[in-house]
């Protein structure tokens, strides 16, 4: 199925050249819709906004050339705990932009201790560019970070390979875990805050941009994991409407199961009788009280929080996600896309002996069936929702998948499990290949992928 909507993709774009000769060896699922090097010198460079002036630093790129980064950028006022940011960070007199901003609150996902660190006013974003010369218009990949909706950073993704292509890339921080996605479901939290975050940043942005070189209408969306979801959300949102004109989803979208939370008010009551706090007494009741005991704990409190809601080891990875708020003018995201995130309701009898048949036939689950194991979790949270998304979005816009196959000597897969071997592709491989120099000729490859959508 890949295969051949690839190649169509090659046909209807003009521009592919020489990297789509070499793509077919490649596998990695991801769906992008048309919707709508050195450390080089520490010399800096000012420039203004309608913000205020910002001193960021010339470095240089693998090529030789010369780039302009402008870290720890803040885009948004903090607004409070649970609440929408709205307006634009203002500065007088020039503030630098020379050290990246802090991550924003989260703990680490593979840790059952619940290592805490961050803090909870993270909202800046980090812009990489060739040039700033307002009359450059060039194009713009904005990156969403993955994680779960928990953890992760954009200042883990710098920009400066695609530098040397005439693109510039933008990386932000949004509020994660309960921070970012608590909901109550009323109008006390409603939720969908990290998605808000990520809103007024593409706001900033398209307001911003032009300082940097680059044109407000050339914005491609781009995202990992729980990034890619973020980017199909956003797509789906009519808040977005007019703020980009692409969108890269690489291993997440909208309709993945984990990527909506199914009973979010239950979520919060976990999270707050496992913090002591006042729980509403029927459904119905005001969460005003449980509410104000949530603010008034600390970041790290909340955050960490998290770990007493997991059921095995850690697992469900996805605790706080974006939810369908109620129809109104000002959400994010509303009833009439449900039809993304309906999903058949099954019970563990009538299905588990219909997964174990089919994945592990009359085997047994165990270190010789791991291969029916990866199988089952890659169809599961990867492959059956990047399907769907692709089936639905084709129906309003133009969709090229790819997949993405080379298993590199550098697999996350070895980093973070310490296992050895070919064990396919692991989760965020494709990553290495775009912010990590792992491959000089698969990084050209993937950057032409990207930049080509760009």
């Amino acid at each position: 199925m890949f295969k051949s909507t690839m190649w169509s993709a090659v046909v209807n774009k003009s521009t592919m050249g020489w990297c789509f000769r070499m793509f077919f060896a490649l596998s990695f699922a991801l769906f992008a819709s048309t919707y709508a090097s050195g450390n080089g010198s520490k010399q800096s460079i000012v420039v203004s906004t309608q913000q205020g002036k910002l001193e960021g630093l010339i470095s240089k790129s693998r090529n030789g050339n010369a780039y302009y980064a402008f870290k720890g950028v803040p885009y948004a006022d903090y607004p409070g705990r649970f609440q929408v940011a709205t307006k634009f960070a203002k500065w007088d007199g020039i503030r630098s932009a020379k050290e990246l901003g802090s991550y924003c609150a989260q703990i680490d996902l593979l840790d059952t201790s619940g290592a805490f660190y961050g803090k909870e006013q993270c909202l800046f974003l980090n812009i990489y560019t060739p040039t700033t010369k307002k009359d450059a218009n060039l194009p713009t990949i904005f990156w969403i970070h993955g994680g779960a909706f928990a953890a992760g950073s954009g200042d883990d993704f710098e920009g400066k390979y695609f530098v040397d292509e005439g693109v510039i890339v933008v990386s932000i921080n949004y509020r994660l875990g309960p921070l970012g996605f608590l909901s109550f479901g009323d109008d006390e939290v409603p939720g969908n805050i990290g998605l808000k975050d990520q809103l007024l940043a593409l706001k900033w942005v398209k307001k911003n941009i032009n300082s940097f070189g680059g044109d407000p209408n050339k914005v491609t969306l781009a995202g990992h994991s729980a990034g890619g979801a973020s980017v199909h959300f956003q797509i789906l949102s009519p808040q977005s409407k007019d703020l980009f004109r692409a969108a890269i989803s690489q291993s997440g979208t909208a309709t993945a199961f984990w990527a909506t939370q199914t009973n979010p008010r239950d979520n919060a009551i976990k999270l707050a009788s496992a913090l002591n706090c006042p729980l509403p007494e029927t459904r119905s009741s005001s969460t005003k009280d449980t509410v104000a005991c949530l603010k008034s704990k600390s970041d790290m409190e909340l955050v960490a929080a998290q770990v007493k809601l997991k059921e095995w080891y850690v697992y469900p990875i996805v605790l706080f996600a974006p939810v369908i708020e109620p129809e109104d003018q000002t959400v994010f995201w509303w009833n009439h896309q449900k039809l993304f995130c309906e999903r058949e309701i099954l019970t563990r009898d009538s299905i588990s002996s219909e997964i174990r048949e089919s994945y592990f036939d009359r085997f047994e689950i165990d270190e010789f069936t791991w291969q029916s194991f990866r199988d089952l979790f890659t169809d599961r949270y990867w492959l059956e929702p990047l399907e769907t998304s692709i089936r639905l979005q084709s129906q309003h816009s133009r969709v090229f998948p790819y997949v993405f196959r080379f298993f590199g000597d550098h697999s996350l897969v070895h980093k973070i499990y310490g296992v050895s071997g070919n064990h396919g592709v692991g989760h965020g491989d494709d990553l290495q290949y775009l912010y990590v120099r792992t491959s000089v000729v698969i990084l050209d490859i993937m950057l032409c992928v990207h930049t080509m959508i760009a």
